[in-house]
């Protein structure tokens, strides 16, 4: 009898794991029940409603938006992670332009060269940032093979004077060069050239177009985006035969050539013009983890709820829909707010909360710089040191038939798990499909430039985006929600797991 009882103690020992992972599979099974299709489509014409104007940022219209999102992680039953114990965290945008007043100057042989914004001088792009007395690097020319210029001569804390022929004046031919100048140090581009009096005109109005930011918010991509302008050769001519240069020979030049320009010193002052400072807001919850440990670390997610209004503003007409004038941004980006929704209230019907602390961000001002994600990351829930793993959906209503898309999937170990819960679910119908985009093109991208896996659920551009095509009934609301259960099950497995995700070492590189 002794014998036999200890059997029956040793099978009940064994069975109650056997039990409870059973238990774990039915209440995942019935949070991914949970995500339907018709709760998708209704909340996204809710959200993508022709009320809503197309939410652009900032109208009153994105501010009743983010309301809105509130009240639905109210109802799922989120903790609000916002200001003043609510769920909206409140920020200040800037827009600004350069002006007329913008000036840069250039001292050699004793002779001084002074160059005003939209006069003498166009702004191309890139951070324009005051520089004072800072040294000139002059480079003719561009390379056949797109070899390195810049590695004789130093250019770190230099500006770049860079003479090329006019049928070089193209993204193709200068941006490798710019981005080699950039890592290395380089302060300014300045392009001279005999720029085409209609390319000119097109681009000088461009160099008081807007700029938004962050108030308050250090700008991480300065050190990326490297200050470039443009003046004609004309214009430079006294310059260069003070430095020894012909600019008659200097546009043939056969080769690259790279030399400092040793006493001479550029000054740039940029002037800005404030045009508006309006408040916006995220919309921020949490369901704290129940591992005494890993609950204060954090799996965010994240989706915007801004897109870009009417045709009266940056809104595209569109020729499928030509009497309609309001951009309703379904899929950009409404269908990835309604995923984050959507998972808010899977995970929250949980019985048993995922190890790790979940916070779901619903961000804004995407459209104008990534502005509500840059805000969350210096004003994290959990410090962004302790968030492991960022999933961000933007677009996830258009997509391939059967097809999950991403952009930079194998960036990090996420990948990994994205492919292994694919041949775990195939109930899910989904293959991963790698789209084109660029990675630092939506709100998962501030998070890895702080260092935190990102997952980017995109799937690829349409002929509908930015226009007023891009409503509700031309989504596909099924393979949508399809995609948030992936979502789902791919977030559950990293709130749970015992290793955090890590970066692919190459590709982390590649965004510095």
């Amino acid at each position: 009898m002794l014998r036999f009882a200890r059997s029956l103690v040793a099978v009940a020992v064994m069975a109650a794991p056997l039990t409870a992972q059973t238990h774990a599979l039915e209440t995942t099974r019935r949070a991914l029940e949970t995500i339907t299709e018709r709760d998708f489509a209704q909340k996204l014409a809710a959200l993508a409603h022709d009320s809503t104007r197309g939410r652009e940022t900032p109208s009153p219209e994105l501010a009743r938006a983010t309301d809105w999102v509130a009240l639905q992680f109210d109802r799922a039953g989120l903790s609000p992670a916002g200001d003043d114990g609510g769920y909206l965290q409140a920020f200040r945008l800037r827009q600004e332009r350069l002006d007329s007043l913008t000036t840069l100057t250039i001292t050699a042989a004793g002779a001084t060269s002074r160059w005003s914004l939209g006069a003498d001088l166009v702004y191309v792009g890139g951070d324009p940032v005051q520089l004072t007395d800072v040294p000139v690097v002059l480079a003719v020319g561009l390379p056949e093979d797109g070899a390195p210029v810049f590695t004789d001569i130093p250019i770190s804390g230099a500006a770049v004077l860079h003479v090329i022929g006019p049928d070089k004046l193209s993204g193709r031919y200068l941006n490798p060069m710019l981005q080699e100048a950039s890592r290395a140090g380089a302060l300014a581009h300045i392009v001279v050239s005999e720029i085409p009096t209609e390319l000119w005109e097109e681009v000088r109005p461009a160099s008081f177009r807007s700029r938004w930011q962050v108030v308050g918010v250090p700008d991480r991509d300065a050190e990326y985006r490297l200050g470039s302008y443009a003046i004609q050769l004309g214009t430079a001519g006294e310059l260069l035969r003070a430095v020894g240069e012909d600019p008659t020979t200097l546009l043939p030049a056969a080769s690259t050539r790279v030399r400092s320009l040793d006493g001479v010193r550029l000054s740039l002052t940029p002037h800005h013009t404030t045009m508006q400072e309006p408040q916006i807001a995220n919309v921020v919850g949490v369901l704290e983890g129940s591992d005494p440990e890993l609950r204060d670390e954090a799996v965010v997610f994240t989706g915007h709820i801004d897109h870009v209004g009417t045709t009266a503003g940056r809104c595209r007409p569109s020729e499928v829909l030509p009497a309609d004038s309001i951009c309703n941004g379904a899929d950009d980006n409404a269908s990835g707010t309604v995923g984050v929704i959507e998972l808010a209230e899977a995970f929250a019907s949980l019985e048993t909360r995922p190890a790790r602390t979940l916070v779901f961000a619903a961000v804004t001002a995407e459209e104008r710089g990534l502005c509500g994600s840059r805000y969350y990351v210096e004003h994290p829930v959990i410090p962004i040191e302790r968030t492991v793993a960022e999933l961000n959906l933007d677009m996830i209503a258009r997509n391939p038939p059967d097809t999950v898309g991403f952009v930079g999937k194998d960036y990090t170990s996420l990948g990994a798990v994205v492919d292994r819960v694919l041949a775990e679910h195939p109930e899910l119908g989904l293959v991963a499909a790698e789209h084109k985009g660029r990675y630092g093109a939506s709100d998962h991208f501030p998070f890895a430039q702080r260092g935190v896996p990102a997952l980017f659920f995109f799937s690829g551009e349409h002929e509908d985006l930015h226009t007023a095509a891009d409503n509700p009934e031309r989504a596909d609301a099924g393979q949508a929600a399809r995609i948030v259960r992936l979502a789902f099950l791919v977030g559950l497995d990293v709130a749970n797991a015992a290793e955090r995700p890590i970066w692919d070492e190459e590709a982390r590189l590649s965004l510095q």
